[in-house]
């Protein structure tokens, strides 16, 4: 992004995935596969992962794939899945931290802001005895 190149991420979604995986059979695939590897390589080799997916009794919930395209000189190409097309999004949760198409992180930080201030409430609603000692503590521990 620093140098200008686009960049666009791909999320992809097990369909219920902590249901239906074979555990021995992804640790031993985790075993043999690195995950390291030429992003590149991965994109060339995108239909070859649905086929894996198939194989590997691993079907890929399609609603919940989807494409962010990183970059103000994105070509916003359109991807695919056994002839569907993923959806487009402006952001995306990953690990926890919102990822805008920008990656300016206003929408991360409102949220971030709004859910404190829940929380803040939450406390003020719920201890009776707050002071400048115990209030600082309880929102510390909490949020």
């Amino acid at each position: 992004m620093d140098s200008g190149t686009p960049i666009d991420v791909i999320y992809l979604d097990f369909k219920k995935a902590f249901d239906t995986v074979p555990h021995q059979r992804l640790l031993e695939k985790l075993k043999v596969h690195s995950v390291t590897g030429k992003l590149l390589e991965w994109i060339q080799y995108f239909d070859n992962l649905v086929e894996w997916s198939n194989k590997w009794q691993l079907v890929f919930n399609k609603a919940k794939c989807k494409s962010l395209h990183l970059g103000s000189s994105n070509q916003r190409l359109t991807y695919q899945m056994n002839s569907q097309l993923l959806e487009e999004s402006r952001n995306e949760r990953d690990l926890g931290v919102y990822i805008e198409e920008e990656l300016k992180f206003h929408g991360y930080a409102s949220k971030t802001v709004a859910k404190a201030s829940h929380l803040l409430g939450l406390i003020r609603a719920t201890f009776t005895c707050l002071d400048n000692v115990t209030m600082p503590r309880h929102f510390t521990v909490i949020v």
